[in-house]
């Protein structure tokens, strides 16, 4: 690993203390390694962000976030790219997006002279940080938004080295149809445009899968696919994207076996667009934000859609808790880049300037920090300012795992692709 991933697992795991024969000295356990990746979550928009009593401090609702960054190690200076697929890709791979994925592609991108290369997201021959963390003995789920390929299985997460997937792979879809929108031969992109290009189904695809070692497909259950639930005004309305997504990793963490290492990567829809989130959420946002009333929709929406998201990184905790594995979990919880502050997004990345699809720090420089019982207590409240890339978790991850990071994989693949001039 490079010198990022030697400062956490210092953070996370003091070195030993010296004895007269180096054959004496155990390695660390394994800890358990659990994943939350925010969507385009701006950095004011996360309340640790925020005096109380700055102006626009209301709509910034993440109060278990916010105990949570106090509890462990802040990372102020982490960067990403500056959209989600190239970030996604280059967290997958460990490597910087300029050497993975530069581009928000369409998924049905092909280059026909270059099988490994020639397709949206990860190449096909590089090795992921799961591939790495299953060879370590490490359980490995996927949950949410992958976004970093899907052209063939091999660009899946089970080809990827997660033992089972339940979520979507494109940039986006309806948090309640799980749709690409409604398009018609008139108007091929109303709705959104999450495809990047009216794909060969007119962007009618319903983008949500599930995959193990038995099924690989579109989710099965019907209740799930449906969007009848989308008046309700309970919390967590059945058919609600997000809804679905944690109740698969609280089920994936209370359904583990704690005696064997478990990485949970659970990457939320939220926030990206299309802003969608339940009434109850929309009313509880209204009523925290008063005497003040938003002054756009997009903003309203937004802080309601944290707010759902923070309450989800409460549940992941609190199963962690309760199955007494949380005192040996490493959790990290990182954006995938800034927050977009163009319409109708509605994020708030004060006082970095500029926002998502800019190279300005709004854009590039996301919130992220660490926590868990794998960190010790003296590392609670602390913080690191030294770069962080969004690349450096694989590397880290393999640390602690004790997994030599080389990707021998990628090695074989580009004498290939050198042998034919690729």
């Amino acid at each position: 690993g490079g010198p990022q991933a030697l400062v956490v697992a210092r953070f996370a795991f003091p070195e030993p203390p010296k004895m007269r024969s180096i054959h004496a000295l155990t390695p660390p356990p394994k800890p358990h390694v659990v994943f939350a990746l925010a969507d385009d979550f701006g950095w004011a928009n996360f309340g640790a962000h925020r005096a109380a009593g700055e102006q626009g401090a209301a709509e910034a609702q993440t109060p278990f976030l916010d105990g949570l960054l106090r509890e462990g190690i802040e990372l102020r200076r982490y960067y990403t790219y500056k959209i989600c697929s190239p970030s996604r890709s280059a967290l997958q791979s460990g490597r910087l997006p300029v050497h993975v994925n530069t581009a928000n592609s369409a998924v049905s991108i092909f280059n026909e002279s270059d099988p490994v290369s020639g397709y949206a997201g990860v190449p096909r021959n590089m090795t992921c940080v799961a591939n790495k963390l299953a060879a370590a003995g490490y359980a490995t789920h996927f949950v949410g938004k992958w976004d970093a390929g899907m052209a063939t299985p091999r660009h899946t997460p089970l080809g990827r080295g997660y033992s089972s997937m339940y979520g979507y792979y494109q940039h986006a879809n309806d948090y309640w149809t799980k749709g690409e929108g409604e398009p018609s031969l008139r108007e091929p992109q109303r709705g959104f445009e999450a495809t990047g290009e009216v794909d060969v189904c007119l962007n009618h695809f319903t983008d949500l899968s599930e995959a193990n070692a038995t099924y690989f497909g579109g989710v099965r259950d019907a209740a799930a696919l449906s969007s009848g639930c989308r008046e309700s005004t309970a919390p967590d309305p059945p058919c609600y994207e997000e809804a679905l997504f944690k109740r698969r990793s609280v089920g994936l963490i209370r359904a583990h076996d704690a005696a064997r290492p478990l990485f949970l990567f659970h990457a939320f829809h939220a926030l990206h667009t299309p802003l969608q989130v339940p009434r109850h959420y929309l009313a509880a946002a209204a009523a925290a934000a008063a005497p003040f009333r938003f002054d756009a929709e997009s903003r309203w929406t937004y802080s309601a859609l944290a707010r759902y998201m923070d309450d989800t990184v409460a549940a992941l905790v609190g199963a962690l808790k309760e199955r007494g594995m949380w005192s040996s979990t490493l959790f990290a919880f990182a954006s995938d880049n800034g927050g977009p502050i163009y319409r109708p997004g509605g994020a708030n990345n004060h006082p970095l300037k500029g926002g998502k699809y800019s190279d300005w720090e709004g854009g590039v420089r996301a919130n992220a920090f660490l926590a868990g019982g794998a960190l010790p207590p003296a590392a609670a409240g602390k913080a690191y300012d030294g770069l962080f890339s969004v690349a450096d978790w694989y590397s880290t991850f393999c640390e602690l795992a004790g997994e030599d990071p080389a990707d021998l994989e990628a090695q074989q693949a580009n004498t290939w692709l050198r042998a034919r001039r690729l």
